[in-house]
């Protein structure tokens, strides 16, 4: 678990970026890339390297938000293929689902997330997937002690 202090400095930099007027695409991509970065770094250690090499090529494509947003069609084959997954792993393997769920929030556009209110930020997902998975900061990094 993160502690409160990560918790606040994390909120505050959502803020901020919330502020200046920061994209909700761009916000996406920043959380994708934060994502990538955990599975380079070999922080989610509780899910198998093949299991996270599937989802490498989906986090990749949601690093470049034009194609999600232009093409509503792949957008949607993307997520499909994503939740068809998802539902596959939800009983035998709870981290790699939950690590999926987080990847299709990367595929979220600011027009779908307007529509359905009361979602958690990118923020929220990220303090979330900190949360869950052992060794895993909101900067990616492992822990110690």
């Amino acid at each position: 678990m993160i502690d409160s202090l990560e918790v606040q400095e994390f909120d505050c930099l959502e803020e901020a970026l919330l502020e200046a007027s920061v994209s909700f695409g761009e916000m996406t991509r920043q959380y994708a890339r934060y994502l990538l970065s955990l599975i380079d770094g070999g922080v989610l250690a509780t899910i198998s390297d093949s299991k996270l090499k599937v989802l490498i090529p989906y986090i990749e494509e949601s690093i470049l938000r034009e194609r999600i947003e232009s093409d509503g069609d792949l957008r949607r084959k993307l997520v499909l293929e994503l939740w068809a997954v998802e539902k596959q792993q939800r009983q035998s393997d709870e981290n790699f689902a939950f690590l999926i769920r987080c990847v299709l929030f990367c595929f979220e556009t600011e027009e779908h997330w307007i529509d359905r209110p009361g979602r958690a930020s990118p923020g929220a997902h990220r303090r979330c997937c900190a949360e869950t998975q052992p060794g895993v900061t909101d900067s990616g990094l492992r822990r110690h002690g």
